[in-house]
Order: C-alpha cells, then sequence, then structure tokens
C-alpha cells in the first residue's frame, strides 16, 4: 500500500508500505516540496 501526507497543496510525503504475509517492509519516505500536479498514489505504483 502506499501512504501519502498532505502538508499543503503542493508539499507531500510519500512512502510505500509492502506486507509479503509473515514481515512488513516500508521504503523511505519521499518529500515532495514542490508538486505540480497530483496523482492518486496507487498510478504511481501500478505494476508492469
Amino acid at each position: 500500500m502506499s501512504n501519502r501526507q498532505g502538508l499543503s497543496a503542493s508539499h507531500n510525503t510519500y512512502r510505500g508500505i509492502l506486507f509479503d504475509g509473515q514481515n512488513v517492509y516500508e521504503s523511505r519516505t519521499y518529500d515532495l516540496p514542490d508538486m505540480l500536479d497530483r496523482i492518486g498514489s496507487g498510478d504511481a505504483l501500478w505494476p508492469d
């Protein structure tokens, strides 16, 4: 799953979280202070 925190309309943070049935893995938190246009976090993590 993904986690987005909206600090303002143009400043968000994102991170990804994965559970493999036994372990939880978390990505680092990415700080995006100068966003022009938000997309859904599901769009950003779409698998190939």
